[in-house]
């Protein structure tokens, strides 16, 4: 379902592209004329500044046009008055399907500077979604949503001593919603906080709350309503520098309730959040620096609009970590573990552990030689209260280790392999269930080299080598190898500065089959299929007269597979796609100031995996900013 651009969560403070060409000095600034003011640099002259930016996007990709066009303005009344407005209108259309939407966004903001601490707000703002289906037919239908909102705001900041800083903030404002058979409008109120304090060196504290409600009379066919929402978010942060070692305690807290009518029915959904963290950074020892942290969350999602759709989902959970780094060597940790229970009035009740435990290990020989080795395991089990009615309890074990080498043996020629094993076990609970419990086992090597053979000429070439196992604890007939293999050969060059070519080539081959035990007992792989994928690439990037960036990129791939028989190689299929991209862009400024960036990129493409008929996509974008 398409929501129209800041429905949630909107703001009315709209940041500029170049903030610094028109920030407002405020009730200190110095100017022509004028005496006795503070806080600017002396010799500064204030002076009017008209600043919009405009930017168009254009893309098509066969049947599907999409337009953006953009508008940012902003300008400075006076020392103390600012205004700024935005507009963003996008449209989609989809021929083949006779499908339109479109969105619209406009705001627009006036603020004023009553003294150094107290700065006064009026914002509007308006947004409006249209989606249109069958445009242009006897059987066309249409849906739209439009919001409208007006708020009034004041803000006070006071530096009151030094480690005393507070800042206050309120708005109050009218809002208005129109959707397809919803009308509803009513008030918003709203209230912020911040506390900062320091009453020590080394030691710092940090209050805050945000607080928002509104009232709304809503109408929906039979169903008149008087809908409330509030939303409340407290905070705090507490930090403590003691010699060479960092403490700090953040809590967070929030809850929230939304009312709206659905259905000729009133939805309610409610929230109810907190978080507490806890953090350490220690030098207990020269050269060696640790870092600890501990973090609690509790997150609850209620829903409610009838029995049958109902909902409760609570979700909590612990993380711990560790890092350490001594000289060239670094040690990382973290256990997780969360609780997520879902109550949904139906079979799919129930409950989900998680319980994941992570180590990473890095460590630098010497210049060229680094090497890693990271290792993780992870539980995941499901838990349903209805055992009868759903047979999907089950548990997941993960298991992974890789490691990693880079050597530098020359200084233009770079060396390195990666190896990667992997394991997991899935279990059934439930015995009409248990003839898909499987075992799940995949190594890989990954080698590579890198050369320089000029400043101006390189190229690389990785292996890679695998082998997925499934195994079946009951169905041992069902057991599968696949093994492929794979080699990536690419080289660049750059025959002067503005020019760059690249040439990339892949060629990968595949064969699956059974693995099974014979009558001996004796494992035994049969192959089933074979696959081979080839992929050429070729890049190039050039640009004109130090302005205009050229890039083509072309890539074509061939995928070929066979059945294997007694008889021999049976073909199945075969595949191929072609690409090519030719990108320009530009970014220039004129004397006067004027920037303008322009981005011409068209791509395309004939694919038989993807369709049968070439796809062509344009996308287009202008930017244009001016300071008058």
């Amino acid at each position: 379902e398409q929501t129209a651009e800041g429905e949630d969560g909107e703001s009315d403070q709209n940041t500029p592209a170049r903030p610094e060409e028109f920030q407002n000095p405020g009730a200190g600034a110095q100017g022509e004329g004028e005496e006795g003011e503070e806080g600017l640099p002396e010799g500064y002259v204030w002076s009017r500044e008209f600043h919009p930016t405009y930017r168009l996007e254009y893309k098509r990709d066969q049947d599907v046009a999409s337009w953006i066009n953009g508008f940012t303005m902003n300008y400075p009344v006076s020392r103390n008055i600012s205004f700024n407005s935005t507009a963003n209108i996008s449209t989609r259309a989809n021929e083949a399907s006779n499908r339109l939407n479109r969105q619209e966004t406009w705001t627009a903001g006036l603020t004023m500077r009553a003294t150094s601490a107290i700065t006064n707000g009026l914002s509007f703002r308006r947004t409006k979604v249209l989606n249109v289906q069958n445009e242009g037919k006897p059987n066309e239908t249409s849906s739209a949503r439009e919001k409208e909102s007006v708020k009034l705001s004041t803000s006070y900041t006071k530096v009151y001593m030094t480690g005393l800083d507070v800042a206050l903030g309120a708005t109050a404002g009218m809002e208005k919603n129109e959707y397809t058979d919803v009308l509803s409008k009513g008030a918003t109120q709203g209230i912020t906080g911040k506390l900062d304090y320091s009453p020590i060196p080394g030691l710092t504290s940090s209050f805050s709350y945000i607080g928002s409600h509104s009232l709304l009379d809503s109408e929906q066919g039979s169903l008149l309503s008087t809908d409330e929402s509030t939303n409340h978010d407290l905070s705090s942060h507490i930090g403590y520098d003691w010699h060479a070692h960092i403490f700090a305690v953040d809590v967070r807290r929030s809850t929230g309730a939304q009312e709206y009518p659905k259905q000729e029915q009133t939805e309610l959904r409610q929230r109810d959040n907190e978080s507490t963290a806890i953090t350490a950074e220690l030098q207990l020892l020269e050269g060696l620096d640790t870092k600890l942290s501990f973090n609690y969350s509790r997150s609850q999602q209620y829903y409610k609009v009838e029995p049958s759709r109902n909902s409760d989902v609570t979700v909590r959970g612990v993380t711990a970590d560790i890092t350490c780094t001594a000289g060239a060597t670094s040690f990382k940790a973290n256990l997780t573990s969360d609780r997520k229970r879902n109550d949904y009035f139906d079979v799919q009740t129930g409950d989900n552990y998680t319980s994941t435990a992570s180590m990473n290990l890095t460590r630098t020989f010497r210049e060229g030689l680094d090497a890693s080795i990271r290792g993780r395991m992870s539980l995941l089990s499901v838990h349903y209260d209805d055992v009868e009615a759903n047979d999907q309890d089950r548990d997941l074990f993960d298991r992974e280790a890789t490691l990693t080498v880079n050597y530098r043996m020359m200084e233009d020629i770079t060396t390195g392999l990666v190896v990667k094993v992997r394991g997991n076990q899935l279990i059934y609970i439930r015995r009409s269930r248990t003839g898909d419990n499987k075992t799940t086992q995949k190594f890989s090597v990954e080698p590579f080299i890198r050369k320089s053979f000029t400043p101006r000429f390189g190229a690389s070439q990785r292996y890679r080598l695998s082998a997925d196992y499934t195994f079946y604890q009951y169905d041992p007939d069902a057991n599968f190898l696949i093994r492929n293999m794979s080699i990536t050969t690419a080289c660049n060059w750059k025959p002067f500065g503005a020019l760059d070519l690249g040439l990339e080539h892949t060629w990968r081959g595949q064969d699956e089959g059974s693995y099974v035990e014979d009558m001996y007992g004796v494992e035994g792989y049969g192959r089933n299929s074979e696959r081979q994928d080839q992929k050429l690439g070729i890049t190039l990037n050039y640009k004109i007269a130090d302005m205009v960036a050229i890039e083509v990129k072309q890539s074509l791939s061939v995928q070929n597979k066979w059945k294997v028989t007694d008889d021999g190689e049976i073909p199945v299929w075969d595949k191929f796609d072609t690409r090519l991209v030719g990108k320009a862009s530009t970014d220039y400024e004129l004397p006067d100031g004027t920037t303008l960036k322009v981005t011409i990129m068209r791509t395309h493409r004939n694919a038989t995996s993807i369709s049968e008929r070439q796809r062509e996509v344009w996308n287009i974008s202008a930017t244009i900013n001016r300071v008058f």
